[in-house]
């Protein structure tokens, strides 16, 4: 990730005869901070192991959304009833860009 410091993670292999054993999750994908808050049960019906997650699930959670869905937070001084007062956000990355340094990009509030 180009020297970023995103931190270490702790992973855990479950065998699928003991993932019965425990609750699993999925992660956020697309996140709206009135419609889609809470996390989704995983479907671990597959036929393979499980890896979770022990530590690192928000960076990594952040990450997916970052990378892949979209991120929808309530706009000032408009109403919660308002579908217009919750605007999807998606990441974009340069990653040709020869830059070192990250920017803020106020427009999306990235």
């Amino acid at each position: 990730m180009r020297d970023y410091p995103i931190g270490s993670f702790l992973f855990w292999n479950v065998e699928k005869i003991r993932s019965k054993d425990f609750q699993f999750y999925d992660f956020i994908v697309d996140y709206h901070e009135r419609d889609n808050k809470r996390i989704k049960k995983a479907d671990i019906s597959g036929e393979d192991d499980i890896t979770a997650i022990l530590d690192g699930q928000q960076r990594l959670t952040s990450l997916y959304i970052g990378l892949k869905g979209t991120y929808a937070y309530k706009l000032p001084r408009k109403y919660w009833n308002n579908n217009a007062a919750f605007p999807k956000r998606k990441l974009y990355l340069n990653l040709l860009n020869k830059s070192k340094k990250w920017t803020w990009n106020t427009t999306l509030g990235f």
